[in-house]
């Protein structure tokens, strides 16, 4: 896997602030506004993490991460469903389409858990 991270949100301050935060770790940062972007640059690209949002446009998040869980050439890209508010029910949710979990975007510990995952790598 190469160290790329795909990030897909239509949350421009988001993707902006995780460039700021990570830059350090030399990661390549691939930002999409919407699903089907998102599923090209992870065919594409090969990321070992993507962090999608729950609410895209063309393609949610769930959906997004069921079709690269379930396809045997990127199923070992790690996806975690990024939202505005973390609910139980989507937390089974997430599981249930293959994603690690569910973080929420205000979360002030995503940048550690990022950065924790590529230095373990």
């Amino acid at each position: 896997m190469n160290k790329v991270l795909i990030i897909a949100t239509s949350n421009r301050n988001f993707i902006e602030q995780m460039q700021k935060d990570l830059q350090s770790m030399n990661i390549d940062i691939v930002s999409a506004e919407d699903g089907i972007e998102a599923l090209r640059l992870i065919r594409r690209n090969k990321p070992a993490l993507a962090l999608v949002e729950d609410v895209l446009p063309r393609l949610d998040g769930y959906k997004l991460a069921r079709l690269i869980k379930f396809d045997n050439k990127f199923r070992r890209v790690r996806i975690f469903i990024v939202t505005q508010a973390v609910m139980e029910e989507y937390q089974e949710l997430s599981q249930l389409v293959g994603a690690e979990g569910i973080l929420a975007m205000n979360d002030i510990n995503i940048v550690e858990k990022v950065k924790s995952y590529y230095q373990s790598e």
